[in-house]
């Protein structure tokens, strides 16, 4: 009852080109007479102002998508719808999904209707799709998200990445048996070269004759 007008509203946000880019409980408000309305519009005037630049970083941890973490991430109404999800996974199970990107290294996200058992399978088919972490995988409009919890749109099953494959031993290289065994030729060692000028015998000393000494 609350969720319903707020899509409607959402529905019309978008039709205009604008993206409201920070849907969260704080930012619904709802009348004396029960009637909730969306608030908080200064992220959206912005993302319009900015269409043709990067889009400013403004997000809510765990109701903000990944895309939303990064100036060029690829920002559409598939952001809205993500922001939508965790708003109504928040009121459902009572807090807010992981925030997304601690939920691209180990995404822990419980799955609604594990805590809710009660939970259509329409509502909770949409919900669990537009938490998606890819943004191709969600409901692309609010026309798509509304399909999928009336059970119009089959829900787009999760892909399972497969583990990883073992790490195969390398086999040893064998030698056949009959294979010989040659053992490697040891070096002979060069014969000394001879001193191109032989060490001589130093000449020897030979005293001079001796004269008679005079009278």
């Amino acid at each position: 009852e609350i969720m319903m007008p707020i899509l409607d509203g959402l529905q019309e946000v978008h039709s205009k080109g604008f993206l409201h880019r920070d849907i969260k409980p704080q930012n619904i408000y709802v009348t004396s007479s029960g009637r909730p309305i969306l608030l908080d519009f200064g992220a959206a005037r912005q993302a319009m102002g900015e269409r043709s630049r990067s889009l400013s970083v403004i997000l809510t941890p765990g109701f903000s998508p990944y895309e939303q973490y990064h100036r060029r991430g690829e920002q559409g109404p598939w952001t809205d719808l993500y922001a939508i999800a965790a708003t109504y996974y928040y009121l459902l199970a009572g807090a807010a999904p992981p925030d997304a990107p601690e939920r691209v290294a180990t995404d822990e996200l419980v799955p609604l209707s594990t805590i809710v058992p009660g939970i259509s399978p329409g509502l909770n088919a949409a919900i669990m799709q537009s938490l998606s972490l890819e943004a191709g995988a969600r409901p692309q409009d609010v026309f798509m998200f509304r399909d999928l919890i009336k059970g119009n749109l089959p829900p787009t099953p999760a892909v399972a990445t497969p583990p990883p494959l073992p790490a195969q031993p390398v086999p040893p290289i064998s030698r056949p048996a009959s294979a010989p065994v040659y053992a490697a030729p040891v070096p002979t060692p060069p014969s000394p070269t001879p001193h191109p000028y032989p060490p001589q015998a130093p000449p020897q000393y030979t005293p001079p004759p001796a004269y008679p000494r005079p009278a």
